[in-house]
């Protein structure tokens, strides 16, 4: 649960400009650390790395949202096709349905009215 908030709840905008800040405030407690051209080069490093991570959380946010799409638009086709046979088969008469379904019983059709 906590992993689909996480890549899918969230986002990836919310992360980048979570980023952002998170970097800035990293960079400026550093420089107090270990100087301003050491911080500078961890800054940019963790800069870096949370964009690689927020580009893929983007990646597979959008293959989330194109699967949901697929998902809908072939649950959408199957409720029509299942919607045209309902339809079909609900105009017919007895002696017709029972020889629509002769293949799947196991005396076959009868020939009575």
């Amino acid at each position: 649960m906590i992993d689909w908030l996480m890549v899918y709840g969230i986002g990836w905008q919310w992360w980048a400009a979570l980023a952002l800040p998170t970097v800035v405030v990293a960079t400026l407690l550093l420089i107090r650390v270990v100087g301003l051209s050491r911080a500078l080069q961890i800054g940019v490093g963790l800069g870096a790395a949370l964009g690689a991570a927020i580009m893929l959380r983007r990646s597979r946010q959008q293959g989330w949202r194109e699967h949901q799409a697929k998902l809908d638009q072939d649950n959408a086709v199957a409720a029509a096709s299942y919607r045209d046979k309902e339809n079909e088969i609900g105009g017919l008469s007895d002696g017709a349905l029972r020889e629509r379904g002769a293949r799947w019983v196991r005396d076959g059709p009868s020939n009575k009215p």
